[in-house]
């Protein structure tokens, strides 16, 4: 386990990990989620990083080291939101969010989620398909959107697109009959 990474995500100078074992079938299942998530390379950092804080938060409540039970901070949140759906089609990272936001990673993951229903990432997601529908409306070339909105190969916008409209850009784009 690369210890001082996990720190730096967290922003942490010190973190006492053990290699001890655990009983917990959940957190065994979300360690492997998370390696999962990371190995994969059709998921964009953002989402890796997502992953990388939320399960570390995991840890820290399994452990009883959650310190964080402050009110949700609902205009740091509306900053995040704006930010994000702002540059949506910008490779975004948490560093970036949280620095608009003003809060920690662990923090603005937990409070976005129970505020708005998703994680920034998946939120982020959403607004460029939004962006993606718009412009798909529009006329603009399949090829044309992917790129704009961000997505590293036309293969993923694809994939990705479907997943939320539960149709493929080219059935979307095509006009009702």
């Amino acid at each position: 386990m690369d210890v001082p990474w996990l720190c730096a995500t967290q922003g942490l100078r010190d973190i006492s990990l053990s290699t001890n074992s655990t009983r917990q079938p959940g957190l065994y299942a979300a360690l492997n989620r998370l390696f999962d998530d990371l190995i994969d390379p059709d998921i964009e950092p953002l989402e890796k990083e997502t992953a990388s804080v939320s399960f570390l938060a995991l840890v820290h409540r399994c452990l009883g080291r959650d310190r964080s039970r402050r009110p949700a901070i609902v205009p740091r949140l509306a900053r995040a939101a704006d930010f994000i759906r702002e540059n949506c089609t910008r490779s975004l990272s948490l560093k970036d969010i949280c620095g608009e936001a003003g809060l920690s990673a662990s923090h603005l993951i937990r409070a976005f989620k129970a505020a708005y229903g998703l994680t920034p990432h998946a939120y982020q997601l959403n607004c460029r398909i939004e962006f993606c529908r718009s412009r798909l409306r529009a006329g603009h070339p399949i090829a044309e959107v992917a790129f704009a909105a961000g997505f590293s190969d036309q293969a993923h916008f694809q994939r990705t697109f479907k997943r939320f409209v539960a149709a493929t850009p080219g059935q979307y784009r095509a006009p009702s009959s």
